[in-house]
């Protein structure tokens, strides 16, 4: 069985932004509604370097974002680089803030997602944002196939 799948194409738009990148946290409730945690109030330095990028029509077409995170490496802190902020809650913020910068209309026209933390002399992030480009890509044992028997 064969599947489309989303490949970077050519570049939209490359973005290096000097600063630390924490997440964005948005407040959950727990089913008593009492909030899980608060926003961090670190990102303005990210929003602001962003500013650079914004754009008067937002990026409207489907997209592969890949994204370099670089940290400055603690001296306590062995290789390869685990820290405190897990790549899905950085890669929910780096979304969240295109979207508030106007680079892209919607976090929902990114298809893939490729993201990277590693150690560095100094803090910094690399966003690139391709065109889609699909690529065939064959379904190892027929997983997802619509007409395959649950058994």
């Amino acid at each position: 069985m064969f599947d489309r799948v989303p490949m970077p194409g050519k570049l939209i738009s490359e973005m290096y932004i000097f600063c630390r990148t924490y997440p964005l946290g948005r407040p959950r409730m727990k089913k008593d509604r009492t909030a899980v945690y608060q926003p961090l109030e670190n990102q303005a330095e990210m929003r602001e370097e962003l500013l650079a990028y914004h754009r008067d029509v937002p990026i409207d077409i489907p997209v592969c974002m890949i994204a370099r995170l670089f940290y400055q490496r603690p001296a306590y802190q062995p290789l390869p680089h685990v820290s405190r902020y897990d790549v899905d809650n950085l890669a929910k913020a780096i979304a969240d803030n295109l979207v508030d910068r106007n680079i892209i209309a919607d976090d929902r026209l990114i298809l893939r997602l490729d993201i990277t933390k590693s150690y560095s002399a100094e803090d910094y992030l690399i966003i690139r944002l391709h065109e889609v480009d699909y690529e065939i890509e064959k379904v190892p044992g027929g997983l997802f196939r619509e007409d395959s028997e649950v058994g």
